[in-house]
Parts: C-alpha cells; sequence; structure tokens
C-alpha cells in the first residue's frame, strides 16, 4: 500500500486501530510498532497494559522484558507526535492471570476473576486508571471483561477448579456499570470486549466459537442492563460467512460498535465490509502474541492487510 495514498474522511467510520499486548518487548520494540502504525495509515493504538510495563500503581509482577515508567511516557510521547491516539486497555473482572495474577487472592471471586464485592477498586483499580489518565490523557479506556472463566466446558476445565464457577451476570453488571461511571465522572469513554453480550442462540448462523454470552443472564439480558454509551469491540476472528449481525444488533440497540479482527484475511474482509455498511464507528486488528513471540512478518502482514482491507472498503 502506498502511504501517500492513505487518508482519514470526516466520516461515522473513520477509527482505525492497531491492538498490541504491551508485556515482553521493550522501547525500541513499542516504538516500532507505533511507528508501522502510523505507515500502515493507523488512526489509533490499543494497547493491553499488562506487566510489561512498569507504574507506581500496577498490582502485577513485571515480565521478563518490561519498559519502566520513564520509558513508558518516552513512548506516550512519541507515539502521540505521530498524530495517534492511544486507547489504553486493563484486563479488569475477567483474565485476572494479566492483571492481579496470583498476588492478590483476598481479591478474588474465582481464579481468574476479581470480585467486584472487594476492595479491589479502592486498593488497585481505580489508583491504576487515574495514573493512566494521568499519563495518557486517554479520551476512552478499554475495560477488558471478555471470556470469562466458565462461559463453556472447556473454559471452566482450563481456569476454575472443581468448585469455583464462572461470576454471575449480576456482577458482571455490577462491575461495568461502576467502571463506566468513575470513567463518565472523568469524561472518558468506555470501552468493552463484545463475547460475553452475544450468544449462540441469538446469531445461530455466526462462528459459535466467539459468542460466549450463553449461560443464566448473560448475552441479551446482560446487554439490556448495560450504559448505552458503552463502545462495544465485537471482535469475530475465523468466521466464514458474509453476514455479522453482532453490529446490526448492538447499534439498533444504542451501543456504538467497532469491529475487531485478527490474522484471518477472509474474515477481515468480510466483517469489515459488512461493520463499516452497518455503521461500526470502525475497525480494529488486533496482534495478540505474535509481538511478544518476535513474528514481525506476521504482525506485517496483520497490520498491512487489515489496512489495506480497511480502505478499499471505505471507497
Amino acid at each position: 500500500m502506498d502511504d501517500a495514498n492513505i487518508t482519514v474522511e470526516n466520516s461515522n467510520n473513520n477509527l482505525l486501530g492497531f491492538h498490541f499486548v504491551f508485556r515482553n518487548i521493550v522501547l525500541e520494540d513499542a516504538m516500532k510498532i507505533s511507528s508501522m502504525a502510523k505507515q500502515n495509515g493507523y488512526t489509533h493504538i490499543v494497547t493491553l497494559v499488562t506487566d510489561g510495563v512498569e507504574l507506581n500503581n500496577a498490582p502485577w509482577k513485571l515480565s521478563k522484558k518490561y519498559v519502566n515508567r520513564s520509558e513508558f511516557k518516552e513512548w506516550i510521547s512519541y507515539t502521540k507526535s505521530l498524530g495517534l491516539e492511544i486507547i489504553p486497555e486493563l484486563k479488569l473482572l475477567t483474565h485476572q492471570e494479566k492483571f492481579l495474577q496470583d498476588y492478590h487472592p483476598q481479591f478474588l471471586y474465582n481464579d481468574v476473576t476479581y470480585n467486584p464485592n472487594s476492595e479491589v477498586y479502592s486498593e488497585i483499580v481505580f489508583p491504576l486508571i487515574n495514573e493512566l489518565i494521568e499519563l495518557l490523557e486517554p479520551k476512552a479506556l478499554h475495560i477488558g471483561h471478555d471470556e470469562a472463566a466458565g462461559h463453556s466446558k472447556y473454559s471452566k476445565n482450563k481456569w476454575l477448579g472443581d468448585d469455583q464457577k464462572i461470576i454471575p451476570a449480576d456482577l458482571f453488571v455490577q462491575d461495568v456499570i461502576r467502571l463506566h461511571d468513575y470513567l463518565k465522572s472523568k469524561n472518558i469513554k468506555t470501552w468493552i470486549w463484545g463475547d460475553m453480550l452475544i450468544s449462540q442462540k441469538e446469531f445461530p448462523k455466526m462462528l459459535k466459537k466467539h459468542l460466549h454470552g450463553n449461560l443464566f443472564g448473560y448475552g441479551k439480558p446482560l446487554r439490556d442492563q448495560l450504559p448505552r454509551d458503552l463502545v462495544v469491540c465485537d471482535w469475530h476472528y475465523w468466521d466464514e460467512q458474509i453476514d455479522f449481525p453482532t453490529v446490526k444488533t448492538l447499534k439498533s440497540e444504542g451501543f456504538n460498535v467497532i469491529g475487531t479482527t485478527w490474522e484471518s484475511e477472509d474474515t477481515t474482509n468480510n466483517f469489515t465490509d459488512y461493520a463499516l455498511k452497518n455503521g461500526a464507528l470502525g475497525m480494529i486488528s488486533s496482534s495478540w502474541f505474535y509481538i511478544q513471540n518476535g513474528d514481525w512478518d506476521t504482525v506485517e502482514k496483520i497490520m498491512k492487510e487489515s489496512s489495506a482491507i480497511y480502505y478499499e472498503k471505505r471507497k
């Protein structure tokens, strides 16, 4: 793709984000990601801030490779100088192997989900959010909430002990609303992953692997209780069909939607086409573990293909 031909027009779907995990990388790697994103016409960097970043209020033990707080500020300054907007993601509520890890058992509902009725907000979550707001001045913060442990038999066997269960939907809702209200009080939008909000029964023609809101209280009943100014990052990685009606349904219920893809070029092509035609704010392409694995060829492939498809579909 010719960088000189990449333009971002004023429209409702002018967001193109690149998602990466800030873990086991050095400052040079982070700078490279921002530079590549700029060269390929991305408007946003969405980064999962985890144990690859040293922060004053972080609950995690640092990974083998990490950037210190000063280096993180340097990356922020560089990325913003490129005109890229940074949206930080924290793994809140679910996937606590990436956030609290196993150092704060007093806050846990099960092995990898924190308990919204604990003191986790005042002691860890809000102080860390405040630190990220100070450093980044973001317009939005992504609160995670994907793949609640126990949403399927496979998930339960992988993550939960015999006497443990998925967090009840009412506590999921409680957590989202508390985080949303806190961020809204600071004029910051809340982004969230969408998989626990959608079910196989509701969308039978979509790939079941990505539809996790199937247990009692999840899916549509959960959506019905959530603030409508949430931005739902609706991720689908391996679907082979043409239509992605989750986007249209979420939009019809008042949510803003951003489609999210990974490495399947066919899925990226079909989902981007559908999402942009049905009112999505834009698209995110994710890289997940490829940067940590040093697989820069795949990272570059994802980045270039996703960008080329996005701009082609916007014509």
